[in-house]
């Protein structure tokens, strides 16, 4: 490893959908195996006329699944993707062989109503373009199956937007998967305060900056000058505006060459490419000038060691840079606009995805428009067909995707208006259509909507839908029931699937990589819920502003690494005393809140008193009380001046 300094003469020249979720993974595997196997049975059982061929595609599809899912189980974690892309292609080719053979309509679509289930899959476990690359593979072969089949030959001239129409639902599933994984994974590795990576996320660009090469990898340390004093004069909301308005300035100078991450609290680190040393301190003096505020900046080169080890050799001449000059405090600079938060914020991809998804709803009801064989089907696809373009049209001129509940609102619309026209105008296509809109509607709803919101809507969309089937009863016997209940548990599998992975990796996002404490962006979810289930049940609430005392001593005689362990045991010792429902979470470096549900000022102040005896490093604390009409900020904000004064420190 290269440590650089100056003067110095040795200048050398989430596929995972987050890692804090594998038992989830593993869950959705094994559901995901297990399910694809029941059909597959149930195929078999339902469809005794097809042939040798035909049953040895669904043995194959059987006994694909039922891999997945004992592998999964047997595994209790994350399932290795590539073995589950394997599996969930085998399953696919085995569909696609019953396929081949089908000699029937419900034959031909139980299989195929699996097809979202396999695309919902693989874009949440691999990346996007593997994710297409395998699902290409499954759409070829089902094409294939198709074309070799020659009851899809007459199905396609009666009905020929049917085929397009499934086939489409299914990317769509497919892309909403891959568009969701990469935002959350992406929610993950931020830092919620100032929109810099945090050390998830130094961590994989580190390791795809060694996988990608071209150039050496440089690793530079860097701690802001007067922070403490900032969040003391000012309190600490003048700080966050400091950390952000630095990080921003960092990112903007670094550009192309590498990335900002926050490591603790007004500790970043940067890693970037260049050629030699001198290279490396001139992208440092660069960021230096371009710092709104004071900084000690360390470098060093990863070089084969981990990045630990050079974080480590960095932070030693980061001091030695602290030592050699005095550090000085800007003027504060002005609060950036908050950085984006959480999960699907990414513009690009989720437009354009609804701009497509709203096109396939508006061809979809212009064809129904053109074979309407009643006044009322005209007219609610009609209706169906002008919401879909107006949807296109907004989104196309906004140049964001649709907000939570717009997507929601559209969708079941969607549904609703196609159960309507089922259910006056019984046809065989708008009732197929139905099975592939039905995975499409969950999915949206276990993306969008709250779990019991999602529930509650899938159910509804299943009462209806059973309603519009039974007005058509005189295609019953031309759709079958099997199709109807696989499109159903394929929808709901999907739902249950997405809540899975959306809390696992919600989880992951709203935690503090070091402590295990919740972070600033789990702490506003938390803190409201504490606040709304406090006036609904008529309780007290407390909030505890904390801060530790001398920490910033701690960093600068041992380093960094011995206050990240300080702090990790802080945190477990106050874990193992406080009651279930108590929320710790970390909001700075050496900064945390504590939420006392049920608790009044004297219980609070007796149980951090609690807490800070016999604590292996000094804190000081401040106590708030929920009071009528308070924002979760207004009570942070008390709880932070609560903790100034019993420090003895005056704002401003």
């Amino acid at each position: 490893m290269t440590t650089v300094r100056r003067g110095d003469a040795r200048w050398g020249g989430l596929a995972a959908l987050a890692r804090g979720g594998s038992a989830t993974a593993s869950l959705t595997s094994a559901l995901s195996g297990a399910y694809a196997s029941a059909v597959g049975i149930a195929c078999l059982a339902a469809f005794p006329e097809g042939g040798p061929l035909v049953r040895i595609a669904c043995w194959i599809w059987i006994a694909s699944g039922l891999a997945l899912a004992s592998g999964a189980v047997a595994a209790g974690r994350r399932f290795p993707v590539r073995a589950g892309a394997t599996l969930i292609l085998a399953t696919s080719l085995g569909v696609s062989g019953v396929v081949a053979g089908a000699a029937s309509l419900p034959q031909l679509l139980t299989p195929l109503l699996l097809a979202p289930a396999a695309a919902a899959y693989l874009g949440w476990t691999l990346r996007p373009r593997a994710a297409r690359g395998a699902f290409g593979v499954i759409l070829a072969a089902h094409v294939a199956a198709l074309a070799a089949n020659p009851l899809v030959w007459r199905v396609a001239a009666e009905y020929p937007w049917l085929v397009a129409f499934g086939f489409l639902s299914c990317v769509i599933v497919l892309e909403l998967s891959v568009a969701i994984a990469v935002e959350m994974r992406r929610a993950t590795r931020v830092d919620p305060l100032t929109g810099a990576w945090n050390r998830r996320g130094l961590e994989f660009h580190v390791a795809r900056m060694r996988r990608e090469g071209g150039g050496r990898v440089w690793i530079a340390t860097v701690d802001l000058d007067g922070l403490k004093r900032v969040n003391d004069a000012h309190g600490h909301a003048a700080g966050d505006a400091m950390l952000r308005g630095n990080a921003a300035a960092w990112t903007r100078a670094l550009a192309s060459r590498g990335i900002v991450a926050r490591w603790g609290g007004d500790e970043f680190v940067f890693a970037f490419r260049a050629g030699d040393g001198d290279e490396a301190l001139e992208v440092v003096d660069a960021v230096r000038r371009a710092s709104p505020h004071a900084a000690s900046i360390g470098v060093t080169e990863l070089g084969s060691g981990s990045l630990a080890d050079a974080v480590r050799a960095a932070d030693v001449e980061m001091y030695r840079d602290k030592r050699g000059r005095a550090g000085g405090t800007a003027a504060l600079p002005p609060a950036p606009a908050a950085p984006p938060q959480g999960p699907l914020t990414k513009r690009t991809s989720f437009t354009t995805l609804w701009i497509v998804a709203a096109g396939v709803v508006a061809v979809s009801a212009l064809v129904s428009l053109a074979t309407a064989v009643s006044a009322a089907g005209a007219a609610i696809s009609t209706v169906n067909a002008a919401l879909a373009i107006t949807v296109a049209v907004t989104i196309a001129v906004r140049r964001r995707p649709l907000p939570s509940w717009a997507a929601i609102g559209w969708v079941l619309f969607v549904m609703c208006a196609n159960l309507g026209h089922a259910a006056v105008a019984p046809r065989v296509e708008l009732l197929v259509q139905l099975l592939f809109l039905i995975p499409l509607t969950t999915s949206v709803l276990g993306t969008f909507a709250s779990r019991r919101a999602a529930r509650l809507a899938a159910a509804a969309v299943a009462v209806v839908f059973a309603g519009a089937e039974g007005a058509a009863y005189a295609l019953t016997d031309d759709i079958g029931l099997l199709p109807a209940v696989v499109a159903f548990s394929t929808g709901w599998i999907l739902l249950e699937s997405i809540l899975l992975a959306r809390d696992g990796l919600a989880r992951a996002a709203n935690t503090d990589d070091l402590t295990g404490a919740v972070n600033r962006r789990g702490l506003e979810a938390e803190l409201g819920l504490r606040i709304r289930r406090a006036r609904r049940r008529g309780q007290q609430l407390a909030v505890a502003a904390i801060d530790f005392d001398g920490f910033k001593a701690i960093n600068d005689r041992h380093g960094h690494l011995r206050g990240d362990d300080a702090l990790r045991g802080a945190v477990s010792a106050w874990r193992m005393r406080l009651r279930r429902g108590d929320v710790i979470a970390r909001v700075g470096g050496d900064e945390f809140v504590i939420v006392l549900p049920a608790a009044d000022e004297q219980d609070a102040h007796r149980i951090l008193a609690l807490l800070r005896r016999g604590a292996a490093e000094p804190w000081s604390w401040g106590v708030a009380m929920l009071r009528a009409g308070d924002t979760a900020d207004a009570l942070l904000e008390r709880a932070d001046l609560a903790l100034l004064a019993a420090r003895g420190i005056s704002p401003g």
